[in-house]
Protein backbone atom coordinates (compact mmCIF):
# COMPACT_ATOMS: atom_id res chain seq x y z
CA UNK A 1 0.00 0.00 0.00
CA UNK A 2 0.89 2.93 -0.64
CA UNK A 3 1.94 5.48 2.09
CA UNK A 4 0.32 9.01 1.88
CA UNK A 5 2.30 11.98 3.08
CA UNK A 6 -0.21 15.03 3.18
CA UNK A 7 0.29 16.01 6.93
CA UNK A 8 -2.59 18.13 7.88
CA UNK A 9 -4.40 18.49 11.79
CA UNK A 10 -8.17 17.88 11.25
CA UNK A 11 -9.14 14.71 13.03
CA UNK A 12 -11.45 11.26 12.99
CA UNK A 13 -13.03 10.21 9.78
CA UNK A 14 -11.40 9.04 6.74
CA UNK A 15 -11.77 8.43 2.60
CA UNK A 16 -10.12 5.51 1.93
CA UNK A 17 -7.97 2.80 3.05
CA UNK A 18 -5.94 -0.15 1.98
CA UNK A 19 -8.75 -2.95 1.15
CA UNK A 20 -7.45 -5.64 2.81
CA UNK A 21 -7.31 -3.55 6.20
CA UNK A 22 -11.14 -2.83 6.13
CA UNK A 23 -11.47 -3.02 10.05
CA UNK A 24 -9.99 0.17 10.12
CA UNK A 25 -9.99 3.82 8.92
CA UNK A 26 -7.98 6.72 10.02
CA UNK A 27 -7.96 11.04 9.33
CA UNK A 28 -8.43 11.69 5.27
CA UNK A 29 -5.75 14.55 5.47
CA UNK A 30 -3.36 12.87 7.26
CA UNK A 31 -3.17 9.64 5.01
CA UNK A 32 -3.88 11.05 1.29
CA UNK A 33 -1.35 12.36 -1.49
CA UNK A 34 -2.76 15.49 -2.97
CA UNK A 35 -1.84 15.27 -6.77
CA UNK A 36 -4.27 17.56 -8.33
CA UNK A 37 -6.20 20.11 -6.42
CA UNK A 38 -8.80 22.70 -6.92
CA UNK A 39 -8.12 24.81 -9.47
CA UNK A 40 -9.92 25.58 -13.08
CA UNK A 41 -12.83 23.19 -14.25
CA UNK A 42 -11.34 21.15 -12.40
CA UNK A 43 -13.71 20.57 -9.42
CA UNK A 44 -12.46 18.71 -6.72
CA UNK A 45 -9.24 16.99 -5.46
CA UNK A 46 -7.24 13.96 -7.29
CA UNK A 47 -6.09 11.57 -3.99
CA UNK A 48 -3.17 9.17 -5.21
CA UNK A 49 -4.31 5.51 -4.79
CA UNK A 50 -4.11 2.22 -6.04
CA UNK A 51 -6.76 0.48 -8.38
CA UNK A 52 -8.95 -2.02 -5.21
CA UNK A 53 -8.19 0.04 -2.42
CA UNK A 54 -10.94 0.76 -0.33
CA UNK A 55 -13.19 4.08 -0.30
CA UNK A 56 -15.25 5.41 2.44
CA UNK A 57 -17.73 7.60 3.68
CA UNK A 58 -15.98 10.24 5.21
CA UNK A 59 -19.26 11.18 7.88
CA UNK A 60 -22.66 9.39 8.25
CA UNK A 61 -25.18 10.69 5.26
CA UNK A 62 -27.32 9.36 2.33
CA UNK A 63 -26.53 8.98 -0.78
CA UNK A 64 -27.81 11.85 -3.02
CA UNK A 65 -26.64 10.14 -6.40
CA UNK A 66 -25.13 7.11 -8.40
CA UNK A 67 -24.04 6.58 -11.55
CA UNK A 68 -22.20 3.68 -13.04
CA UNK A 69 -19.52 3.67 -16.05
CA UNK A 70 -19.13 6.95 -16.43
CA UNK A 71 -17.52 8.02 -19.45
CA UNK A 72 -14.30 10.52 -19.62
CA UNK A 73 -14.22 12.57 -16.41
CA UNK A 74 -16.44 9.92 -14.50
CA UNK A 75 -14.31 7.32 -14.75
CA UNK A 76 -11.30 7.73 -16.68
CA UNK A 77 -9.16 10.79 -16.74
CA UNK A 78 -10.84 12.79 -19.82
CA UNK A 79 -8.53 13.63 -22.95
CA UNK A 80 -9.44 10.37 -24.61
CA UNK A 81 -7.56 8.04 -21.46
CA UNK A 82 -10.54 5.40 -20.90
CA UNK A 83 -11.19 3.28 -17.56
CA UNK A 84 -12.37 0.40 -16.47
CA UNK A 85 -15.69 -0.27 -14.70
CA UNK A 86 -15.80 3.54 -13.93
CA UNK A 87 -18.63 4.72 -11.78
CA UNK A 88 -19.40 8.30 -9.72
CA UNK A 89 -21.08 8.84 -6.21
CA UNK A 90 -22.61 11.49 -4.24
CA UNK A 91 -23.38 11.38 -0.31
CA UNK A 92 -25.36 13.74 1.24
CA UNK A 93 -23.25 14.95 4.95
CA UNK A 94 -24.32 17.00 7.97
CA UNK A 95 -22.58 19.25 9.34
CA UNK A 96 -21.90 19.98 13.17
CA UNK A 97 -23.65 22.84 12.91
CA UNK A 98 -27.07 21.62 11.40
CA UNK A 99 -26.25 22.37 7.53
CA UNK A 100 -25.33 19.87 4.94
CA UNK A 101 -22.57 19.84 2.28
CA UNK A 102 -22.33 16.92 -0.28
CA UNK A 103 -19.21 14.83 -1.22
CA UNK A 104 -18.45 13.50 -4.21
CA UNK A 105 -16.28 10.33 -5.08
CA UNK A 106 -15.36 9.65 -8.11
CA UNK A 107 -13.21 7.30 -10.75
CA UNK A 108 -14.58 4.04 -8.40
CA UNK A 109 -16.35 0.65 -8.85
CA UNK A 110 -17.70 -1.93 -7.20
CA UNK A 111 -20.15 0.18 -5.25
CA UNK A 112 -22.45 -2.39 -3.68
CA UNK A 113 -26.37 -3.12 -5.07
CA UNK A 114 -28.04 -1.01 -1.86
CA UNK A 115 -25.88 2.26 -2.74
CA UNK A 116 -26.67 2.20 -6.33
CA UNK A 117 -29.71 5.25 -5.89
CA UNK A 118 -30.02 7.18 -8.87
CA UNK A 119 -32.81 9.52 -7.56
CA UNK A 120 -30.70 12.27 -7.70
CA UNK A 121 -32.51 13.83 -4.67
CA UNK A 122 -31.95 13.95 -1.01
CA UNK A 123 -33.91 10.63 0.30
CA UNK A 124 -31.42 7.95 -0.53
CA UNK A 125 -30.11 4.96 1.66
CA UNK A 126 -28.59 5.55 4.68
CA UNK A 127 -24.74 5.65 5.31
CA UNK A 128 -22.71 5.42 8.34
CA UNK A 129 -19.04 7.28 8.45
CA UNK A 130 -16.10 4.22 8.04
CA UNK A 131 -18.20 2.39 5.83
CA UNK A 132 -16.88 1.27 2.94
CA UNK A 133 -19.30 2.30 -0.29
CA UNK A 134 -16.50 1.75 -3.10
CA UNK A 135 -13.22 0.68 -4.37
CA UNK A 136 -10.78 3.40 -6.62
CA UNK A 137 -11.11 2.02 -9.88
CA UNK A 138 -8.58 1.07 -12.93
CA UNK A 139 -6.91 3.65 -15.29
CA UNK A 140 -5.76 2.21 -18.19
CA UNK A 141 -3.64 4.01 -19.51
CA UNK A 142 -2.86 6.29 -16.49
CA UNK A 143 -5.13 9.62 -15.47
CA UNK A 144 -4.35 12.37 -18.46
CA UNK A 145 -2.20 9.67 -20.43
CA UNK A 146 0.69 10.62 -17.40
CA UNK A 147 1.89 9.77 -15.21
CA UNK A 148 -0.83 9.96 -12.50
CA UNK A 149 -2.55 6.54 -12.52
CA UNK A 150 -5.36 5.28 -10.24
CA UNK A 151 -6.79 8.02 -7.81
CA UNK A 152 -9.75 8.98 -6.32
CA UNK A 153 -11.55 12.02 -7.49
CA UNK A 154 -12.94 13.88 -4.68
CA UNK A 155 -15.04 16.84 -4.08
CA UNK A 156 -17.55 18.93 -2.15
CA UNK A 157 -21.06 20.82 -2.76
CA UNK A 158 -21.95 22.85 0.09
CA UNK A 159 -25.22 22.26 -0.43
CA UNK A 160 -27.27 22.43 2.13
CA UNK A 161 -30.62 22.66 0.14
CA UNK A 162 -29.46 22.84 -2.91
CA UNK A 163 -29.12 20.84 -5.97
CA UNK A 164 -25.47 20.05 -7.76
CA UNK A 165 -25.71 21.43 -11.07
CA UNK A 166 -25.03 18.51 -13.07
CA UNK A 167 -24.35 14.16 -12.55
CA UNK A 168 -21.05 14.69 -12.45
CA UNK A 169 -19.52 18.03 -10.80
CA UNK A 170 -19.34 21.18 -12.59
CA UNK A 171 -20.77 24.27 -12.32
CA UNK A 172 -20.29 27.63 -10.04
CA UNK A 173 -16.92 27.37 -8.27
CA UNK A 174 -15.95 28.93 -5.24
CA UNK A 175 -12.83 29.90 -4.18
CA UNK A 176 -12.58 31.55 -0.76
CA UNK A 177 -15.49 31.63 1.45
CA UNK A 178 -17.80 28.27 1.18
CA UNK A 179 -20.97 29.81 -0.22
CA UNK A 180 -23.88 27.80 -0.03
CA UNK A 181 -24.53 26.12 -3.40
CA UNK A 182 -21.21 26.10 -4.96
CA UNK A 183 -18.13 23.69 -5.50
CA UNK A 184 -15.48 24.63 -2.74
CA UNK A 185 -11.90 23.11 -2.45
CA UNK A 186 -12.27 19.82 -0.26
CA UNK A 187 -9.08 20.66 1.54
CA UNK A 188 -9.63 24.08 3.06
CA UNK A 189 -13.31 22.69 3.65
CA UNK A 190 -11.76 20.04 5.52
CA UNK A 191 -9.69 21.79 7.41
CA UNK A 192 -12.35 24.56 8.45
CA UNK A 193 -15.28 22.48 8.77
CA UNK A 194 -17.60 19.96 11.08
CA UNK A 195 -17.48 17.46 11.00
CA UNK A 196 -13.85 17.35 9.79
CA UNK A 197 -12.46 20.57 11.98
CA UNK A 198 -12.67 19.66 15.91
CA UNK A 199 -13.49 23.06 18.21
CA UNK A 200 -12.57 22.00 22.05
CA UNK A 201 -10.92 23.81 24.52
CA UNK A 202 -9.40 23.38 27.77
CA UNK A 203 -9.73 26.20 30.71
CA UNK A 204 -6.84 27.00 32.99
CA UNK A 205 -5.02 30.39 35.02
CA UNK A 206 -8.16 31.03 37.54
CA UNK A 207 -9.50 27.73 40.09
CA UNK A 208 -13.25 27.66 39.70
CA UNK A 209 -13.12 26.15 43.14
CA UNK A 210 -11.62 29.28 44.42
CA UNK A 211 -14.20 31.29 45.98
CA UNK A 212 -13.64 34.87 45.52
CA UNK A 213 -15.46 37.34 47.93
CA UNK A 214 -16.98 40.61 46.88
CA UNK A 215 -19.11 42.63 48.37
CA UNK A 216 -22.45 44.41 46.61
CA UNK A 217 -21.34 47.23 43.48
CA UNK A 218 -17.58 46.40 44.17
CA UNK A 219 -15.74 45.47 40.56
CA UNK A 220 -12.18 43.25 40.24
CA UNK A 221 -10.37 41.66 37.30
CA UNK A 222 -11.36 38.12 36.25
CA UNK A 223 -9.08 36.05 33.67
CA UNK A 224 -9.58 32.86 32.37
CA UNK A 225 -7.67 31.32 29.44
CA UNK A 226 -9.03 28.66 27.31
CA UNK A 227 -6.19 26.13 25.80
CA UNK A 228 -7.28 25.67 22.01
CA UNK A 229 -7.34 21.80 21.53
CA UNK A 230 -9.06 21.41 18.34
CA UNK A 231 -7.71 21.74 15.06
CA UNK A 232 -8.51 25.20 13.80
CA UNK A 233 -7.24 28.60 14.61
CA UNK A 234 -8.57 31.12 16.77
CA UNK A 235 -9.16 34.91 15.76
CA UNK A 236 -10.73 38.18 18.07
CA UNK A 237 -10.92 39.94 15.29
CA UNK A 238 -14.07 40.38 13.03
CA UNK A 239 -17.14 39.60 14.90
CA UNK A 240 -18.75 36.57 13.72
CA UNK A 241 -18.52 37.19 10.58
CA UNK A 242 -15.17 36.32 10.68
CA UNK A 243 -14.84 32.04 10.32
CA UNK A 244 -12.31 31.63 13.17
CA UNK A 245 -13.61 34.28 15.55
CA UNK A 246 -13.67 32.92 19.08
CA UNK A 247 -15.11 34.50 22.12
CA UNK A 248 -16.89 33.75 25.47
CA UNK A 249 -20.48 33.83 26.04
CA UNK A 250 -22.32 33.94 29.40
CA UNK A 251 -24.26 31.28 30.17
CA UNK A 252 -26.44 29.50 33.01
CA UNK A 253 -25.00 26.15 34.16
CA UNK A 254 -26.76 24.16 31.32
CA UNK A 255 -25.21 26.08 29.08
CA UNK A 256 -27.88 28.04 27.95
CA UNK A 257 -27.07 31.84 26.56
CA UNK A 258 -27.79 34.61 29.52
CA UNK A 259 -27.43 38.03 30.33
CA UNK A 260 -24.22 38.21 32.50
CA UNK A 261 -24.65 39.26 36.58
CA UNK A 262 -21.15 40.50 36.00
CA UNK A 263 -21.62 42.83 33.31
CA UNK A 264 -20.07 46.27 33.70
CA UNK A 265 -20.74 48.08 30.40
CA UNK A 266 -17.55 48.69 29.51
CA UNK A 267 -15.17 46.98 27.11
CA UNK A 268 -13.80 44.25 26.52
CA UNK A 269 -16.97 43.16 27.05
CA UNK A 270 -19.41 43.71 23.69
CA UNK A 271 -22.77 43.37 25.66
CA UNK A 272 -24.33 41.77 28.59
CA UNK A 273 -23.30 38.29 27.28
CA UNK A 274 -20.17 38.41 24.70
CA UNK A 275 -16.63 39.22 26.19
CA UNK A 276 -13.52 39.07 23.61
CA UNK A 277 -10.30 37.80 23.80
CA UNK A 278 -7.12 39.73 24.93
CA UNK A 279 -4.31 38.06 22.51
CA UNK A 280 -6.31 35.93 20.22
CA UNK A 281 -4.87 37.50 16.89
CA UNK A 282 -4.16 34.13 15.84
CA UNK A 283 -4.36 31.44 18.47
CA UNK A 284 -3.40 27.62 16.99
CA UNK A 285 -4.14 24.71 17.87
CA UNK A 286 -2.08 24.04 21.41
CA UNK A 287 -1.63 27.69 22.31
CA UNK A 288 -3.51 29.89 24.59
CA UNK A 289 -6.47 32.52 24.43
CA UNK A 290 -6.57 34.99 27.35
CA UNK A 291 -10.02 37.02 28.32
CA UNK A 292 -9.38 39.43 30.45
CA UNK A 293 -12.23 41.74 31.44
CA UNK A 294 -14.14 43.63 34.42
CA UNK A 295 -16.92 42.33 36.38
CA UNK A 296 -18.79 44.18 38.69
CA UNK A 297 -21.20 43.01 41.09
CA UNK A 298 -24.43 44.50 40.92
CA UNK A 299 -25.44 47.13 43.88
CA UNK A 300 -28.46 45.55 44.91
CA UNK A 301 -27.14 41.44 45.10
CA UNK A 302 -28.27 39.88 47.84
CA UNK A 303 -25.42 37.91 50.22
CA UNK A 304 -24.80 34.77 49.09
CA UNK A 305 -22.81 32.58 46.95
CA UNK A 306 -23.22 32.81 43.03
CA UNK A 307 -21.79 30.69 40.08
CA UNK A 308 -20.96 32.90 36.97
CA UNK A 309 -20.52 30.61 33.93
CA UNK A 310 -18.89 31.11 30.46
CA UNK A 311 -19.02 29.33 27.81
CA UNK A 312 -16.48 29.99 24.41
CA UNK A 313 -18.56 30.26 21.35
CA UNK A 314 -16.95 30.12 17.62
CA UNK A 315 -17.82 31.50 15.05
CA UNK A 316 -17.99 28.52 12.88
CA UNK A 317 -17.81 25.74 15.51
CA UNK A 318 -20.65 27.33 17.11
CA UNK A 319 -20.61 26.91 21.39
CA UNK A 320 -17.91 25.19 22.04
CA UNK A 321 -18.82 21.62 23.09
CA UNK A 322 -16.24 20.45 25.70
CA UNK A 323 -16.30 23.25 27.90
CA UNK A 324 -16.44 21.46 31.24
CA UNK A 325 -19.12 24.22 32.90
CA UNK A 326 -16.66 25.74 34.38
CA UNK A 327 -17.84 29.05 36.30
CA UNK A 328 -16.37 31.66 38.72
CA UNK A 329 -17.68 31.29 42.18
CA UNK A 330 -18.43 34.34 44.08
CA UNK A 331 -19.21 34.85 47.65
CA UNK A 332 -21.40 38.31 47.97
CA UNK A 333 -21.09 39.60 51.71
CA UNK A 334 -21.83 42.75 53.29
CA UNK A 335 -19.94 45.50 53.71
CA UNK A 336 -18.98 44.78 56.75
CA UNK A 337 -18.85 41.43 58.85
CA UNK A 338 -18.16 40.23 62.51
CA UNK A 339 -15.01 38.41 63.24
CA UNK A 340 -15.18 37.71 67.34
CA UNK A 341 -17.95 39.91 68.06
CA UNK A 342 -16.15 42.64 66.38
CA UNK A 343 -17.26 44.42 63.68
CA UNK A 344 -14.35 45.21 61.06
CA UNK A 345 -14.12 46.18 57.40
CA UNK A 346 -13.69 44.34 54.29
CA UNK A 347 -10.18 44.36 53.01
CA UNK A 348 -9.87 46.82 50.41
CA UNK A 349 -6.18 47.47 49.84
CA UNK A 350 -5.38 44.12 47.73
CA UNK A 351 -4.02 46.32 44.30
CA UNK A 352 -1.77 45.18 41.39
CA UNK A 353 -0.36 48.45 40.25
CA UNK A 354 1.07 48.56 36.44
CA UNK A 355 4.60 47.96 35.83
CA UNK A 356 7.04 50.35 35.75
CA UNK A 357 8.19 51.10 32.82
CA UNK A 358 6.28 49.83 30.18
CA UNK A 359 7.21 48.98 28.09
CA UNK A 360 10.60 47.74 29.05
CA UNK A 361 14.00 46.44 28.47
CA UNK A 362 15.19 44.66 30.15
CA UNK A 363 14.16 45.06 33.68
CA UNK A 364 10.49 46.44 34.54
CA UNK A 365 9.37 46.57 38.82
CA UNK A 366 5.63 45.57 39.71
CA UNK A 367 4.54 46.74 43.01
CA UNK A 368 1.39 45.54 44.58
CA UNK A 369 0.07 45.41 48.18
CA UNK A 370 -2.08 42.24 50.57
CA UNK A 371 -4.13 43.75 53.10
CA UNK A 372 -3.93 40.62 55.49
CA UNK A 373 -1.25 37.53 56.01
CA UNK A 374 -1.29 35.01 53.18
CA UNK A 375 0.10 32.90 50.48
CA UNK A 376 1.70 35.20 47.35
CA UNK A 377 2.42 34.30 43.80
CA UNK A 378 3.89 36.38 41.08
CA UNK A 379 4.11 34.37 38.18
CA UNK A 380 4.37 35.86 34.20
CA UNK A 381 3.29 34.28 31.22
CA UNK A 382 4.29 34.78 27.82
CA UNK A 383 1.38 35.65 24.97
CA UNK A 384 0.95 32.05 24.68
CA UNK A 385 0.14 31.10 28.23
CA UNK A 386 3.44 29.51 29.26
CA UNK A 387 5.38 30.20 32.20
CA UNK A 388 8.02 32.75 31.62
CA UNK A 389 9.21 32.94 35.23
CA UNK A 390 7.97 32.98 39.13
CA UNK A 391 9.21 36.21 40.72
CA UNK A 392 7.19 35.14 44.34
CA UNK A 393 6.16 31.72 45.94
CA UNK A 394 5.91 32.28 49.52
CA UNK A 395 4.01 33.25 52.89
CA UNK A 396 3.93 37.07 52.82
CA UNK A 397 2.62 39.97 55.30
CA UNK A 398 0.52 42.76 54.80
CA UNK A 399 1.43 45.56 52.87
CA UNK A 400 2.87 47.00 49.86
CA UNK A 401 5.66 45.33 47.73
CA UNK A 402 7.38 45.63 44.92
CA UNK A 403 9.43 42.97 42.68
CA UNK A 404 11.97 43.73 40.33
CA UNK A 405 12.12 41.27 37.43
CA UNK A 406 14.84 40.74 34.23
CA UNK A 407 13.64 39.82 31.07
CA UNK A 408 17.33 39.80 29.80
CA UNK A 409 16.79 36.19 28.80
CA UNK A 410 13.27 36.65 26.96
CA UNK A 411 12.34 37.42 23.80
CA UNK A 412 10.34 40.49 22.92
CA UNK A 413 6.57 40.96 22.88
CA UNK A 414 3.63 40.99 25.01
CA UNK A 415 3.61 39.57 28.83
CA UNK A 416 1.09 38.84 31.49
CA UNK A 417 1.83 38.92 35.13
CA UNK A 418 -0.96 37.66 37.51
CA UNK A 419 -0.77 38.45 41.13
CA UNK A 420 -2.53 35.65 43.48
CA UNK A 421 -2.55 36.49 47.17
CA UNK A 422 -4.86 33.84 48.96
CA UNK A 423 -8.53 34.26 47.40
CA UNK A 424 -7.94 37.24 45.61
CA UNK A 425 -6.49 37.61 41.94
CA UNK A 426 -5.27 40.04 39.15
CA UNK A 427 -3.61 40.16 36.24
CA UNK A 428 -2.16 42.68 33.97
CA UNK A 429 -0.22 43.09 30.81
CA UNK A 430 3.35 44.47 29.64
CA UNK A 431 5.17 44.76 26.62
CA UNK A 432 8.80 43.71 26.59
CA UNK A 433 10.53 45.97 23.65
CA UNK A 434 14.28 45.18 23.18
Amino acid sequence: MKIWTLLLACCVVCLFYQASNATGFTNPLATMDVVQGFGGTHIGTDLDGNAGDAVYAIADGKVFYYRSNVSGYGGGGGEGCPAVNGSVIFIRHRKADGSYFIAQYGHIRNVPSDLRYTGFNFNGPSVAKGQQIAEIGIFNPCRDCGPRCDHLHFGIWNSNDKIPSNQWGYGPACWSTPVVGCWVNPITFLQNESPYAIYSCSWHTQDPNNIVTMHAGQTRTFTVSYTNTGTTTWQNTGGVSNPKYIELRSCNSSGTVVNSWLYPGAPPWINRQRVVSQNATNVQPGQNAWFIFTGRVPTTATPGDYHIYFRPYHATGGYIQIWDFRNFYIRVVGQGKIVSDEFVDIPKSFTLSQNYPNPFNPQTAISYSIAEPCHVTLTIYNILGEKAATLVDEQQEAGEYSINWDATNNASGIYFYCLKAGQSQEIKKMVLMK
